[in-house]
């Protein structure tokens, strides 16, 4: 079933889309091989997406940022044979599309409508922590002459603060999460959502061109959720992200 975030399907030349349980689980590692290639090769059928034009890349938690073309597309879709490691994918080809598999990470997408380039950034807190939204913004503007304020940006569903907690994380000592760290019976809650939104806002992006799913991954069986996975002892699932430019006119 397509999800979107309704503020995105605003701009014509944009196209972006998640999967949800509905669609099954996109994870190869996660899955059999064959039902987890049935479940990626619909879901794209059903996007009019034909897998050669789809750029994908192993998930590395990193700050590492590729500029990619067609000649990176293909692999690591349908079979388990990525060719790129990388969090974050930028491109301004249009008819690319840029896709990568979560359970409870942010997918954060931005798009440059002055001129047309696009990125998709995997976001945990490990990478949060290596600033890997402020450098994505950094590589754009440097490949494609972004400006920030240009960019509109969406947060993907994710792991909420009302979900996400642990009783010791290793962020309790940094000082630029504190105001993203809360106690609550003798778990501290984190808000890696806001987090991240703090770090679109400083790097440039205008409040009002930043957009957030309101759904949390833990709370909603719509979308896989790791932490929920691990609390329930359920199999470990993903869903996908995908955004592209499109070739309209």
């Amino acid at each position: 079933m397509l999800y979107q975030i309704s503020e995105l399907t605003r701009y014509n030349k944009l196209f972006h889309a998640f999967s949800t349980a509905t669609d099954g689980n996109m994870s190869f590692k996660w899955g059999q091989a064959s039902e987890v290639r049935q479940n990626r090769q619909k879901f794209l059928s059903d996007l009019n997406i034909h897998p050669s034009r789809v750029v994908s890349a192993e998930l590395a938690h990193s700050d590492k940022i590729i500029k990619v073309t067609a000649a990176d597309a293909g692999c690591g879709v349908l079979q388990d044979n990525y060719q790129l490691k990388s969090d974050c994918l930028i491109t301004n080809e249009l008819g690319l599309y840029l896709w990568h598999i979560v359970a409870d990470c942010l997918s954060v997408m931005l798009y440059d409508s002055m001129n047309q380039a696009a990125a998709l950034v995997h976001v945990g807190r490990k990478n949060a922590n290596l600033q890997i939204i402020s450098k994505t913004i950094k590589a754009m503007t440097e490949f494609y002459n972004t400006k920030p304020s240009d960019l509109v940006a969406g947060i993907g569903p994710a792991i909420k603060s009302c979900c996400y907690a642990y009783n010791e994380i290793e962020q309790i000592g940094n000082p630029t999460w504190q105001n993203f760290l809360t106690s609550k019976n003798n778990l501290i809650h984190i808000d890696l959502v806001g987090f991240a939104a703090q770090q679109l806002l400083a790097s440039g992006v205008t409040k009002n061109k930043l957009h957030i799913s309101p759904d949390c991954t833990a709370h909603s069986d719509k979308f896989f959720s790791h932490y929920r996975a691990k609390q329930t002892n359920l199999p470990e699932k993903r869903f996908a992200a995908v955004i592209g430019l499109s070739n309209l006119k």
